[in-house]
């Protein structure tokens, strides 16, 4: 099983737990993935942000809805976002996630929760170290989706 999970710091430096996965081309179509973000207006901004590279086809806001979304989002399966944030809401060809990305609103313990369903570690992870300070200034939105593009561009 392909297990890729990364640790994005806010000051831009990378982290990589364990590397197993085949480094891909990037084709020309936007690269389809999930993200988990609490704040729904950070989320729709990075929704933005990512765009033409990536496409955010899902969006979740809590570990319960993660475990519950991402499982069928997975299989390709039709998975209304309670959020109602990504390109797969309300469409009925939807696209299957190639990353998540999990935002800094999520404790390490959340993120472990929903990590460590294993239908959900066939795709690789993407999200702010364990080490990180509460309390930390959060930075701009555009500065972390940057950080993810590069994560993304330089993990394949």
């Amino acid at each position: 099983m392909v297990c890729l999970r990364t640790c994005v710091l806010a000051a831009g430096v990378i982290a990589l737990n364990a590397v197993n996965a085949a480094p891909y081309e990037r084709a020309l179509p936007p690269v389809p993935i999930a993200i988990g973000g609490k704040e729904a207006s950070i989320s729709e901004e990075f929704i933005e942000l990512m765009k033409p590279d990536y496409d955010v086809v899902h969006v979740i806001n809590s570990a319960p809805v993660g475990k519950s979304e991402f499982i069928p989002l997975l299989k390709g399966e039709y998975t209304i976002p309670v959020t109602m944030l990504g390109s797969n809401f309300n469409n009925p060809n939807p696209k299957v996630p190639k990353a998540i990305f999990i935002g800094g609103g999520f404790a390490q313990s959340e993120i472990d929760e929903m990590y460590n369903v294993c239908s959900l570690q066939v795709v690789p992870w993407v999200y702010p170290p364990a080490g990180r300070s509460n309390g930390t200034v959060v930075p701009p939105t555009s500065f972390i989706a940057e950080r993810v593009k590069a994560v993304f561009k330089e993990n394949g």
